[in-house]
Formats: structure tokens, sequence, C-alpha cells
């Protein structure tokens, strides 16, 4: 994914492995950190297809220390795997790397025949900690997630 990103600075849509979005589902290689070049090397990169392998990941191997300036705010992640446990962890590393993430997409419904209808819920989850990390970072603005009228956070019961 670097040489990618190295070799294209300015793109501003990337999609990769379409085609597995209708085929059988294998395990994809790339990981969360094959993103951060994306990231770091393609500043005018806004919407990202790529399948991604969340199936296990490391908290201390996450690099999180310089503030990224990436305005992907659209990530399509296909039938992607991740697991129960991985799910609050990517969205802290996908809000750090992506700032402006407002949409995290998958086609893991079941609609299509798919197997794995289990990381719908899961990706769903990692949208929703998304949206409040960026509530959090103050970046709320036309956020789907955040109907609030002031800045007061309020008891919904």
């Amino acid at each position: 994914m670097g040489e990618i990103a190295a070799a294209w600075p300015r793109i501003q849509l990337l999609y990769i492995g379409a085609t597995g979005i209708t085929q059988p589902f294998e395990p994809q290689r790339l990981t969360l950190h094959g993103l951060a070049p994306l990231a770091k090397l393609c500043p005018e990169l806004e919407s990202l297809t790529v399948h991604i392998n969340v199936a296990h990941i490391c908290p201390n191997s996450f690099n999180l220390g310089s503030d990224s300036k990436s305005r992907v705010n659209y990530l399509n992640i296909g039938r992607s795997p991740i697991s129960e446990s991985s799910v609050p962890w990517t969205a802290v590393y996908l809000s750090t790397i992506f700032p402006e993430l407002r949409e995290v997409d998958c086609c893991c419904d079941g609609s299509r025949g798919e197997e794995q209808p289990e990381y719908s819920a899961r990706w769903l989850e990692v949208h929703k900690h998304l949206a409040a990390y960026r509530y959090a970072s103050g970046h709320k603005q036309n956020d789907p997630y955040c109907n609030c009228e002031s800045d007061a956070i309020t008891n919904p019961s």
C-alpha cells in the first residue's frame, strides 16, 4: 500500500479489491497498519474502498503519535473480517489516521448470500465509535449520530 500511496499522492478516490464483494469470502492480508501510508502520503484522498483483515489486532503496535491531515471521509471495507474484541481499537486507529472519517460501509449483512453477517454489526459498532470520537474531539458538524442542539451532553432517558 505504501508504493501505491507514494505513486499517487494526489489521488482522491481509491477502489481496490472490488471483486471480493461478490466473490466467496477469503481472508484478507491487508491490516489496519496498511492504511497508514494512504493517510500520510495521500492528503487529497477522500473515498477509499479496500478489504482489510481486522480479525486480530494488537493495540500496542499502534503508532498514533502524529496529527493526520487526511481527508478520507468514506471507507468501504467490503466483507472485511473483524473480531468483536477489535471493534473499539479499530475505531481508535481509524479515527486517528482518518480524522474526517464519517462513514464506514460494509457488504457483510447477508443480503448477497455472505456467510459472515456478524461482521456487519461489528462494523456498525466501529462506525458508532467513530461518531463518539469525533464528538469528543470537536468534529461534530454534520454528524448523523450527533443531533444535539448544543455542546451539552444530556441523558436521553
